[in-house]
């Protein structure tokens, strides 16, 4: 169990260092503040529609951070050889899939995360109160994500 740890972390230091993370976080909480202003657009219910908006960008940019680093993960690592280095100590293939599954599930909760703190912000700002389903919702998200991850690093694993 250890060894898997210790392979979710370096895949999540190496996530945290790759910059098109930092692109796609910045853009969806770009967006996500943006939904007030097309709340100004509607007649009624501005809560709830920056709360629709807010939670459909949380999907589809943690939709982008799944697919782009989680079908680039085994790919890359053999691309630079260290899978080499790394399956001769003894990690079975199994635990190092499974490593870089917590890994990337990690990236996406804490980014998850981040965006969400901004769709709170946002919405105790319309509505001065937040509801606690919108962490309900976003866990969700999550839990669809993680599914969605687990499907890219399949296909990561025997095609480029």
């Amino acid at each position: 169990m250890s060894r898997i740890l210790t392979i979710a972390e370096m895949t999540f230091i190496e996530a945290v260092r790759d910059k098109i993370l930092y692109s796609i976080l910045v853009f969806a909480l770009a967006l996500i503040g943006s939904s007030a202003v097309l709340v100004t657009l509607s007649v009624g219910g501005e809560g709830r529609i920056a709360k629709d908006l807010g939670l459909a960008c949380i999907t589809l940019f943690g939709v982008f951070i799944g697919v782009f680093i989680g079908t680039n993960l085994v790919s890359r690592e053999i691309e630079r050889r260290t899978i080499y280095s790394l399956l001769s100590k003894p990690v079975r293939r199994a635990e190092f899939l499974a490593g870089k599954f917590l890994g990337l599930g990690l990236t996406l909760a804490v980014n998850l995360g981040v965006m969400a703190i901004g769709l709170i912000i946002l919405a105790w700002a319309l509505e001065d109160h937040w509801t606690p389903r919108i962490l309900l919702a976003v866990g969700f998200a999550l839990l669809e994500l993680l599914i969605l991850t687990a499907i890219a690093i399949l296909f990561s694993t025997f095609s480029t």
